[in-house]
Parts: C-alpha cells; sequence; structure tokens
C-alpha cells in the first residue's frame, strides 16, 4: 500500500493491520510486514498495542 505523493506520515501500521485483515480473509499464505521510520513511529505508536 502507499500512502500517497505526499508521503503521509504514520499510516503505516494502520495499513498493515488492514492488510492484514484482508490477508486472513482470503487465506493466503502472505506475510505482511510494516518498515517504519522512527518520526513516523511516534505519529502512530498506539497502533501497535492494537497489533500485539
Amino acid at each position: 500500500l502507499d500512502a500517497g505523493t505526499f508521503g503521509t506520515m504514520g499510516v503505516g501500521p494502520g495499513f498493515a493491520i488492514a492488510a492484514a485483515v484482508l490477508e486472513q480473509t482470503q487465506k493466503s499464505a502472505q506475510r505482511v510486514v510494516c518498515i517504519e521510520g522512527d518520526s513516523a513511529f511516534g505519529f502512530s505508536g498506539m497502533e501497535v498495542e492494537t497489533m500485539c
């Protein structure tokens, strides 16, 4: 997934959660990986609690 040309920060975990839910419904063996820098993590750190 792509956040767009404006480079919005902090949307990675939300996108990863949505992609993982979709993968579960599709019954595929794909792994979802979210790579994020430290500044973007500051905007979305609370989503990590949702993933745990």
